[in-house]
Formats: structure tokens, sequence, C-alpha cells
């Protein structure tokens, strides 16, 4: 469903997504790498954490673009 929301200053047109459909959410599958790679790390603190979720968000980067 697409709602036409008219602003002050723009057309913005909000789109629902049904729960649990991952195809239609861009984050998702990025996310679930993410989260795979961080479940079995103990991170000390929220620095690291921080760290490696860049550090695997790169990661995830470049095998999308090897795949194109």
């Amino acid at each position: 469903m697409v709602t036409n929301y008219n602003t002050k200053y723009h057309n913005v047109y909000l789109l629902f997504v049904p729960k649990y459909t991952p195809k239609l959410n861009p984050t998702e599958t990025p996310m679930k790498e993410i989260k795979r790679y961080l479940s079995p790390l103990f991170l000390e603190n929220a620095e690291k954490i921080k760290e490696k979720v860049i550090e695997e968000s790169e990661e995830f980067k470049k095998k999308q673009l090897n795949v194109l």
C-alpha cells in the first residue's frame, strides 16, 4: 500500500511493507550477515561492537560487488 503524504516542502510516498518479507526489505540481508558474523564473538564494549559492525559491513559490500 502506498500513501501519498503531502508536506509543506515535498511529496513523500510512504510504502508499507508487510511483516516478515525480507526480500522487500533491502536491509535484511546485510543485517543477517552481520549478526551471523558477530554472534559467536565476545566484544567487551560498544566501541568494539561498532568497529566489528563497520568491518563486516565493508566485507559485505566487497562480496556484493564481486557478485556484480
